[in-house]
C-alpha cells in the first residue's frame, strides 16, 4: 500500500497551526492514563510506528500525529496529509482520452505543493474501477467513507 515515505518527514506540514491548536485543546482533556496525541517526531519514529502497526495488522498511510498511552505508541492519526479529489465524468460526453487527460491535470496541480500521493474514491460500480491501476492507483483496500458535518 502507498504510504509516507522517509522524505516526507522532513517536509514542514502545512497543518502545523490547526495541529498546534488541536494538541493544545487535547492536552487539557489527556489526563491520567488517556491516550494523547502528539506529533510524529521524525523518519526513526515513524519506522517504528511501521513496525507496531504491521504487528497489530494495519497499515500506515501519512502519519501526522501519534497516539501514545502510558509512554507507548498505540496508533496514528493523518490530518490532512494527503490530498484526495472526487469527481463526476459524464458518461456518454468524456472519452477515455478526456478522462486521461483530466486525471493528468489533476494530479499536476497537486505535484507543485509538493504532495507525493493523492487518494480518490472509485465506486465499485464505476467504469474506473477496472482501470484505475492502469493510472497509477493502487488498491487501499475495503472501507467505509464517513462524512460528519461539524
Amino acid at each position: 500500500m502507498p504510504g509516507m515515505t522517509e522524505d516526507m518527514t522532513d517536509k514542514p506540514n502545512r497543518t502545523d497551526a490547526l495541529m498546534a491548536a488541536l494538541l493544545s485543546a487535547a492536552a487539557g482533556a489527556s489526563m491520567g492514563n488517556l491516550a494523547r496525541l502528539r506529533p510524529l517526531s521524525g523518519v526513526e519514529e515513524y519506522k517504528a510506528l511501521k513496525e507496531l502497526a504491521s504487528a497489530d495488522d494495519h497499515a500506515v498511510l501519512a502519519p501526522t500525529l501519534v497516539i501514545e498511552k502510558c509512554g507507548e505508541i498505540v496508533g496514528y492519526v493523518s490530518l490532512n496529509a494527503v490530498p484526495w479529489w472526487t469527481g463526476w465524468f459524464h458518461s456518454t460526453k468524456l472519452y477515455a482520452r478526456d478522462t486521461i487527460h483530466l486525471v493528468n491535470d489533476v494530479e499536476n496541480l497537486l505535484r507543485p505543493a509538493g504532495h507525493k500521493l493523492v487518494v480518490t474514491l472509485v465506486a465499485p460500480e464505476s467504469p474506473f474501477r477496472p482501470v484505475m491501476e492502469k493510472f497509477g492507483y493502487a488498491p487501499a483496500g475495503e472501507a467505509m467513507i464517513g462524512l460528519k458535518q461539524l
